[in-house]
């Protein structure tokens, strides 16, 4: 019995010695150049950072023992008439196990000495939508990290496809929707099999549908390729064998499609929550669409 009492008092001491830890103080101070670097700020941003234990601050998650960041998450902190920040990313490269980083509606331009993305070992999620990026040389340093999750909508990206982009063969959530992004959509795209969300809406790829390479995404959960430029004629059979697809929005692009899949070579195997077709030439109406989708189906 006594020796069991020991064991749970040392333990608890363990448990309250990781605690006492707090954060450490190169990522303490990394947190405020971070602060100082945007320039100005909404009057409500950081409003508890006068505490001096960093992992209690707003924004900032710390892992179980209290010492290391593992997210990040400052979303909308600078006013609407801030000039552009181009944070430095050798002071994000001070978060070791940094497993998200969420940066959205900042007005970030791009970032200095990009390079420094590439000690970020332990990232995972990487959100920079509604800022004003632009430069697709920003984004070489994806072919570097093993992220999940990435979202650049809302920015300024211009050209093709970002081919920086294609190595990362672990994506499951790739949004790069209301860009002005244009071209057809580079072949690599075939081979992010992991991927379950695609959204590249609101840009301007054109050229024939890339069917071929949709059909390799068999992982794909929800694929939103709406308000673009693709034209041609297009089947549906394409995308017959995405057994778990369950979001398909091709709206609002110049496309002929084809909704007939009555052969055995092309008998769907998902089941559609949603189905949008609005804008496009729809040839004709079958049983099919309303027993495999089971919420919403836009035609018009």
């Amino acid at each position: 019995m006594g020796i069991n009492t020991s064991f749970c008092w040392c333990f608890i001491l363990v448990l309250l010695w990781f605690q006492s830890q707090g954060c450490l103080e190169e990522e303490r101070a990394a947190l405020l150049q971070i602060k100082d670097s945007m320039g100005s700020y909404l009057s409500s941003a950081f409003s508890n950072w006068y505490v001096k234990e960093c992992c209690d601050w707003e924004g900032v998650v710390c892992d179980p023992s209290h010492t290391r960041i593992q997210r990040i998450f400052f979303p909308h902190l600078r006013s609407d008439d801030s000039k552009p920040w181009f944070p430095n990313a050798t002071l994000f490269a001070e978060f070791k196990d940094l497993q998200e980083l969420e940066l959205p509606g900042n007005h970030i331009g791009g970032f200095i000495s990009i390079q420094a993305f590439r000690k970020l070992k332990h990232l995972r999620k990487l959100n920079l939508r509604d800022n004003s990026i632009q430069n697709g040389s920003n984004l070489w340093w994806g072919k570097y990290l093993s992220l999940y999750n990435l979202d650049l909508s809302g920015n300024k990206l211009q050209g093709n496809f970002p081919d920086s982009l294609c190595a990362n063969l672990f994506l499951r959530e790739l949004i790069l929707s209301r860009n002005n992004l244009f071209g057809s959509i580079n072949s690599c795209l075939g081979n992010m099999i992991t991927l379950r969300l695609l959204d590249l809406s609101e840009n301007q790829f054109n050229g024939s549908f890339p069917s071929l390479l949709i059909s390799n995404l068999t992982n794909i959960e929800s694929l939103v390729l709406s308000s673009n430029e693709f034209q041609g004629m297009i089947s549906l059979c394409v995308f017959a064998n995405l057994s778990r697809l369950s979001e398909l929005d091709i709206s609002f692009n110049h496309l002929e499609v084809e909704t007939e899949m009555m052969s055995p070579s092309c008998s769907p195997s998902f089941r559609l929550s949603t189905l949008s077709l609005g804008g496009c030439n729809v040839k004709k109406i079958y049983p099919w669409m309303f027993h495999n989708i089971t919420s919403e189906l836009w035609l018009k």
